[in-house]
Formats: structure tokens, C-alpha cells, sequence
């Protein structure tokens, strides 16, 4: 299940189907306060996607040269690292921000507030 996506979409809960009463009911609460209810495994799984994933510095320094369009190799050459080093740090860029092409990650990144055009 994709809980970002549910999230985004407006559910204000998630619960596991094996939850407790105590938890079903501490999320009824929750939500009929006017909050939001996600278990802690869940939440923090959430909050690392929703900030990015924790780019690492270098990540943020790829991605900044991926928005500007450049190619592996030249981003590679900016960093004195390989283009397979490049690649490297893109997928795991895609993994964090949860998208499939640099299109993508800058799009995301850009709505996340993580970089600027």
C-alpha cells in the first residue's frame, strides 16, 4: 500500500489490519480532533519520503546538476568522480524521492522545496 500516496490523496489515517482496539481508537480520536493518525513504523517511513529521503550532500549536489541538464558524464566531470558514480547516486536519488527518471526527481524535489529552478 502506498500510504504517501493515500496521504496526498486526503486520508487523514492509516492503520495496519492487525491494529489494537487501543490504536483503532486513539485514531478515531485523533482524527475527529481534526489531526492525523499514522502508526510510528509508518510516520517515519513517511516523514524520510516526504523530506527527500535524507538527500546526503553529494545526492543534493547531483541533483542540482541534474535539474541544470546535465548529462552523467559531465556531472561526473564537475565532481572528479565516474559516470557509474553518477549513476549510483542518481538511482538512489530516484529511490529516496520515490520516482523513476531525472524528470521526475527534479519535479519532485522542486515541489518538496529541496531545490529551485
Amino acid at each position: 500500500a502506498d500510504v504517501y500516496g493515500a496521504m496526498c490523496a486526503g486520508a487523514n489515517g492509516y492503520l495496519f489490519k492487525n491494529t489494537t482496539p487501543q490504536e483503532l481508537f486513539q485514531c478515531l480520536r485523533s482524527i475527529r480532533l481534526g489531526g492525523t493518525f499514522v502508526p510510528p513504523p509508518v510516520a517515519a517511513k513517511l516523514t524520510s519520503r516526504l523530506m527527500g529521503g535524507s538527500l546526503s550532500p553529494r545526492e543534493m549536489q547531483v541533483l542540482e546538476h541534474v535539474a541544470a541538464g546535465l548529462s552523467n558524464k559531465h556531472i561526473g566531470r564537475a565532481f572528479g568522480i565516474s559516470d557509474g558514480t553518477v549513476k549510483a547516486h542518481t538511482k538512489r536519488i530516484f529511490s529516496k524521492l520515490g520516482v523513476s527518471n531525472r524528470t521526475s526527481a527534479v519535479a519532485a524535489a522542486v515541489h518538496r522545496g529541496l531545490i529551485s529552478l
